[in-house]
């Protein structure tokens, strides 16, 4: 099973290059490390979209992550290039947003909601 980055609509796509540190003994991403990989393209997408951390921080705002999990399709690898990570605003909800994001390695992806 592999998940498609949407060609319907504008996307924001950032990469995160895969560290030696970040692999468990048999060699592949920690799952741990995938959430770290989703919160670097989420702050870079919230950046590019003019409320980088900085303007939070001025006004007093800030995002808590109140949820997120993720589904395991394939794992990331040391000597893969880079994970690609898709991160987009999904919907506005009362005192909050969902993102939605999809790292994509060399071909299937890990796929999570936030």
């Amino acid at each position: 099973m592999s998940i498609e980055i949407p060609t319907d609509r504008e996307v924001f796509t950032t990469s995160v290059r895969v560290r030696f540190y970040e692999l468990d003994p048999y060699d592949h991403v920690n799952h741990t490390n995938y959430f770290s990989y989703f919160e670097t393209a989420r702050i870079e997408y919230l950046t590019v979209m003019g409320w980088g951390l900085d303007i939070l921080k001025e006004r007093g705002w800030q995002f808590v992550v109140v949820e997120i999990n993720a589904r395991f399709l394939a794992a990331a690898r040391y000597g893969d290039e880079a994970v690609h990570a898709l991160d987009q605003y999904l919907q506005h909800v009362p005192a909050g947003a969902r993102f939605d994001a999809v790292l994509v390695a060399e071909s299937p992806c890990v796929r999570r909601s936030a």
